[in-house]
């Protein structure tokens, strides 16, 4: 019995074990960044402004002015140097967890709460729903900064979850509900395009673009749900520190499978 006992508080998280897989996590990350760098080709989106102007034609036809859609060429985005950022935020992030931050990381984890992975995950995911987008054909400047700034807030609302509702105590889903509308709601603009690639575009997408989205949308998902269980206690996710660990396998399933996928796909 005693034994047992041992054994099983030998298996029970610590903070140690947390500031351990920040240090690991920072390496893994920046190992990642490295090899995308290394063995990378350019691969460059378009990246475009939708405006107004004026139909000359069209307004000498009809004796007034006609506006139309159009659009202007603003740059070319390299797909690796934004697959190298979204893995360089979580190189920072667990650095700063790991050393310069520790105290306030591990105070933040004592009452329930982690603003840095939040920042982590705000940061970085924004970036990566980015580079989905561009896989997908949305090149407006405008809508890829909806996406990102709606990353973020989803992210941010979670942290306000978290914040103003220590575990297990719930006296509001409502930030939990916010952070997952604002998650949804770039998948929903992807799925818009998708669907007028199909219709009316060049038909199917390339495969690993498919992948992408289906593999994100599904760990995505799993994140959501982790919040979730953390709060419902359920099982070992009574444990918060259980849910932490959770939370980094998570964030690092996720940046690594979109990288090796876009690298597979478009990079090599």
């Amino acid at each position: 019995m005693a034994t047992k006992k041992s054994a099983t508080k030998r298996k029970k998280l610590t903070l140690q074990n947390l500031n351990i897989w920040n240090k690991r996590l920072a390496a893994v990350y920046f190992i990642e960044a490295v090899a995308i760098l290394v063995f990378s080709k350019t691969s460059s989106f378009p990246i475009i402004e939708r405006f107004l102007t004026k139909d000359t034609l069209t307004s000498e036809v009809a004796g007034h002015t006609v506006l139309a859609p159009a659009s202007q060429h603003l740059l070319d985005i390299n797909m690796v140097y934004l697959v190298i950022a979204f893995l360089l935020v979580p190189v920072i992030i667990h650095l700063l967890a790991a050393f310069r931050y520790r105290l306030l990381y591990e105070t933040d984890i004592k009452h329930t709460t982690n603003r840095l992975r939040w920042i982590d995950f705000g940061l970085s995911s924004g970036l990566m729903m980015v580079a989905i987008a561009l896989l997908n054909g949305a090149n407006d400047t405008a809508i890829l900064l909806a996406v990102f700034v709606l990353m973020l807030v989803a992210h941010a609302s979670s942290y306000l979850m978290e914040l103003h509702n220590p575990v297990p105590r719930v006296s509001s889903w409502l930030s939990y509900l916010i952070s997952c509308l604002a998650g949804l709601a770039p998948w929903l603009i992807i799925a818009i395009y998708i669907k007028g690639n199909l219709l009316y575009g060049e038909g199917r997408l390339p495969g690993f673009v498919y992948a992408v989205d289906s593999t994100l949308f599904l760990l995505a998902a799993l994140s959501g749900l982790n919040l979730y269980f953390i709060y419902k206690q359920k099982g070992r996710w009574a444990e918060y520190l259980y849910g932490e660990r959770i939370y980094m396998f998570l964030g690092l399933a996720t940046k690594t499978a979109l990288a090796a996928l876009i690298f597979v796909g478009t990079l090599r």
